[in-house]
């Protein structure tokens, strides 16, 4: 399901499709003009072209004239240049990729601190201004929900360890031959039950569809297990609940018929 678009976000949208309209007003301007001249018609008028095109004669007047747009003034007049913004960009993007996330606030912190540069009087950006800067960069910026991602994870999951295991595997296939029926791939996860896992609502890449980040490992309370084969078959998962007992709300709407025991059963 498609999630909502801030108005910030649709007001920048419109300003994109707006100014792409000025432009093609200004081409068909010069295009009607020189065909004009070419066949001793007469030359079309500023109001006759910006009719057609829907857009004020005003603004079609300036950009002929070459006139700065206000998106350019406005771009021009912001506490960050290009590459200032740039900047920005690549520091959110590389912390998004690492695994801390940046929110609004720290957005706002860190453009703050960069804008503190040319402007060390500067007491504070606008109250919206981090949503237009995710706006005019939403080729590159785009607001996710968190994944939570353990620190022991990310420490495991690196191309020396990820190498070192497939050829492991490819020496052990090398020599005992194995059928893709008898390869199967398992792996566990724990979900705690109170608040640790909450999301964040956070600034990542564009166009990534998981968002993860970085948390302590305390997840003890339950744990689920997954088991795949290699041949595209899939075990039914199992899901281990600590402690002796268990209560019989925890295996109610068992939609997936997973196997549930307690961290005692035999």
């Amino acid at each position: 399901m498609a999630r909502a678009q801030s108005k910030l976000k649709v007001r920048y949208q419109n300003s994109q499709v707006y100014e792409k309209c000025v432009l093609a007003a200004v081409e068909l301007y010069w295009k009607s003009h020189n065909d004009a001249l070419l066949d001793n018609h007469k030359v079309p008028s500023y109001a006759e072209v910006a009719h057609m095109c829907n857009v004020p004669k005003e603004t079609l007047h300036c950009c002929i004239a070459q006139l700065p747009s206000h998106l350019d003034v406005a771009a021009k007049c912001g506490w960050l240049n290009h590459a200032k913004s740039q900047e920005l960009i690549d520091h959110i993007l590389m912390c998004a990729d690492q695994g801390f996330p940046t929110s609004c606030k720290d957005i706002e912190r860190y453009a703050l601190e960069i804008a503190h540069i040319n402007h060390p009087d500067l007491a504070a950006l606008g109250p919206s201004w981090v949503d237009w800067f995710i706006a005019r960069n939403q080729d590159q910026l785009q607001m996710h929900w968190t994944a939570n991602l353990d620190h022991s994870h990310v420490v495991g999951v690196n191309p020396t360890a990820v190498h070192h295991w497939f050829k492991l595997v490819a020496s052990a296939f090398h020599v005992y031959n194995f059928t893709p029926g008898n390869v199967y791939g398992f792996d566990e996860s724990g979900f705690p039950f109170g608040g640790d896992g909450a999301q964040q609502h956070v600034v990542g890449r564009m166009g990534a569809h998981i968002q993860h980040i970085q948390q302590g490992g305390n997840c003890e309370n339950v744990t689920m297990m997954v088991t795949i084969c290699a041949d595209g078959t899939t075990m039914h998962p199992t899901v281990i609940f600590k402690g002796k007992k268990m209560y019989s709300d925890w295996t109610r709407a068992n939609v997936a018929n997973m196997r549930q025991v307690n961290s005692t059963h035999q």
